[in-house]
């Protein structure tokens, strides 16, 4: 059993199985089996990923209105305007002309680029822009590189590093029993999600770099590119304490979630 410690963004107890999406949202690595094309269709490659992502977020900012109101709803057409923002799409576009780089890991790089320099103005609210930056260029990225929506088929605990707040609001809630992220904040637009949603959230948990044979492991440094996939292990949480069990004991289980797991 191993037994982890992360900070509180929306409290509840869940136990289940884990889906853990190993694909960082913001990393700006090329992926290792695609290879950088023409500047011409490195180009168009990001205006398909750019008409895609607003047809995604025309559909989410439908959904949030229906189901969690029109505050939330606003997160995402903030993020279908930044999406037109010559400062963030017309340097992504520059950025793939000099060639060398593909679309996504261009717009990772502008939109990291942009929002380190909005994250550093003394205004609250352009810091909070920075953001929602890097949550535009991720989806741009993620519709550049083809990567597919996660569809949850049964009930299950999420494990991620982070999430974007277009991968939050499209779970299946009927099946999302919890949330665990390795990164995160409190006040990200996927925290305030979870709390709207009314599930469980622990932000900067320790997961672990490996499980051995006994399921017991060490954290995963900060720093560290990999933890340990945690797919198909059993994951219970306390988030209101902060604290995750992987593979827990019968006994463990009965203690904490016996009314929730029975």
């Amino acid at each position: 059993m191993y037994q982890g410690k992360g900070k509180c963004a929306c409290s509840g107890i869940a136990y289940g199985k884990v889906v853990h999406l190993l694909t960082s949202p913001h990393n700006t690595a090329a992926a290792p089996d695609h290879e950088v094309g023409s500047v011409e269709a490195e180009l168009e490659s990001l205006m398909q990923a750019h008409m895609q992502a607003h047809q995604e977020l025309d559909a989410l900012i439908a959904k949030a209105n229906q189901e969690l109101g029109a505050e939330q709803a606003e997160i995402f057409e903030i993020h279908n305007m930044l999406l037109d923002e010559p400062d963030i799409f017309d340097a992504i576009k520059d950025r793939i002309s000099q060639g060398g780089i593909d679309a996504a890991t261009a717009a990772l790089e502008i939109g990291n680029n942009v929002a380190n320099e909005f994250a550093a103005i003394d205004d609250d609210y352009m810091r909070a822009r920075a953001n929602d930056i890097k949550d535009v260029t991720a989806l741009l990225a993620r519709k550049s590189r083809h990567e597919q929506n996660l569809v949850l088929t049964e009930p299950c605990i999420l494990v991620a590093d982070d999430l974007q707040p277009s991968q939050t609001i499209s779970l299946d809630r009927s099946l999302l029993q919890g949330i665990v992220l390795r990164f995160g904040t409190q006040n990200s637009h996927a925290s305030i999600l979870a709390r709207t949603m009314n599930i469980p959230l622990i932000i900067n948990a320790n997961l672990p770099a490996s499980l051995d044979d006994n399921t017991e492991g060490q954290a995963a440094a900060v720093d560290d590119p990999q933890v340990a996939d945690l797919t198909g292990h059993f994951l219970g949480l306390n988030a209101a304490d902060g604290k995750f069990y992987i593979d827990p004991d019968e006994q463990t289980v009965a203690r904490h979630w016996g009314k929730v797991c029975c």
